[in-house]
C-alpha cells in the first residue's frame, strides 16, 4: 500500500534554501552558482542536514515557493540537489514559481511580489494530496517578510 503524504513542507526558495545576490558576498566562499556572472547563488549550509531526509519521507511532501521563473528555479534546484547527491528526489518536489504570486502594491520593483498561500492551496499539485492550511508548514526568510 502507497503511504500517502500528510504535510506540504514549504520552503522559501531564495533566503530559506538559498542566498541570491547581484553581486559575489564578501567571504571567502565562491557562489554555488552563477548566471552569467549577474547573479551569484549560494547554497545554505543547514539543507545538508534537513533537505534529503525530508525528500526520503514518505509522510512530507516538499515544496518550493518563489516568484522567480520556472526556468531559474529548475537551474537553482538542479544544482542543489546534485550537490546534495538526492538529484534523483527532484521530481517530487513541488514547485510554485511566479505564477503562484500576486503583485505587491507597494513594491519599488516589478519582480517584488506577494505569496498568496490560496493560490498555492488551489493548485492541482495540491489538491492532489488534499493540502491546505492544516497541513501547510512554511520555512521562510523573516528578512524577507513584508
Amino acid at each position: 500500500m502507497e503511504i500517502r503524504p500528510k504535510y506540504l513542507i514549504l520552503f522559501d526558495l531564495n533566503g530559506t534554501l538559498v542566498c541570491k545576490t547581484r553581486t559575489k558576498l564578501k567571504c571567502t566562499r565562491e557562489p554555488d552558482l552563477s548566471f552569467k556572472k549577474m547573479l551569484q547563488v549560494y547554497f545554505r549550509p543547514e539543507l545538508y542536514h534537513i533537505l534529503p531526509p525530508l525528500l526520503k519521507n514518505p509522510l512530507v511532501k516538499v515544496g518550493v515557493y518563489s516568484s522567480m521563473k520556472a526556468q531559474t528555479i529548475d537551474l537553482i534546484l538542479t544544482s542543489l540537489l546534485d550537490k546534495l547527491s538526492v538529484s534523483s528526489q527532484k521530481s517530487s518536489i513541488l514547485v510554485f514559481d511566479r505564477k503562484f504570486c500576486i503583485p505587491d502594491p507597494f513594491a519599488e520593483k516589478i519582480q517584488d511580489t506577494l505569496k498568496d498561500l490560496a493560490e498555492i492551496w488551489k493548485s492541482e499539485a495540491a489538491t492532489r494530496f488534499s493540502f491546505d492550511n492544516s497541513n501547510t508548514v512554511l520555512l521562510l526568510s523573516l528578512i524577507h517578510i513584508s
